[in-house]
């Protein structure tokens, strides 16, 4: 049987999201965008979202948080400040910049790929995450090296 997917604008779909989690409840939804590749990919992975408080957050988590001017992002936090945090996407060579703590709406406790479930907080991935956090400086070689080799495995398959 074949899933139905509802296409939702980001206003609608966020709101959902919001309710669910004032009501102390997750949400999943199907990550737009390629800020987060090669971890999370646009339109073929989901997330899911669990409320968090934001004296729980630590570097290396990543949130859903709302900017000052309403944009929604998924981000991961690369430093906390007294103010807030450092966020960057994990597909990213640049640091958002610093957001206030009452931006925080959510925290990915689970990636959703191809039926199988990936915990954020499990030891081999809290590694990889750790590891690709520090890598930050070389993180445009990377993301070039990663993007050959999957540009290559494809041509292998075709």
């Amino acid at each position: 049987m074949e899933k139905k997917v509802k296409k939702v604008p980001t206003e609608v779909l966020f709101q959902l999201v919001g309710e669910s989690l004032k009501e102390n409840r997750n949400a999943i939804f199907t990550v737009t965008g390629n800020s987060m590749w090669p971890f999370i990919g646009h339109e073929r992975d989901q997330v899911e979202v669990a409320p968090v408080k934001y004296s729980e957050l630590k570097k290396g988590d990543i949130i859903l948080f709302k900017t000052p001017k309403g944009v929604y992002i998924l981000h991961r936090i690369m430093k906390l400040t007294e103010k807030g945090m450092i966020t960057a996407g994990d597909g990213n060579t640049y640091i958002d910049g610093e957001f206030p703590r009452t931006s925080v709406l959510a925290k990915v406790s689970k990636i959703i790929r191809k039926g199988k479930t990936l915990h954020c907080e499990s030891l081999p991935w809290s590694f990889i995450f750790t590891l690709w956090r520090i890598a930050f400086p070389i993180r445009p070689f990377l993301l070039k090296t990663i993007l050959f080799f999957c540009r290559l495995r494809k041509k292998i398959k075709d």
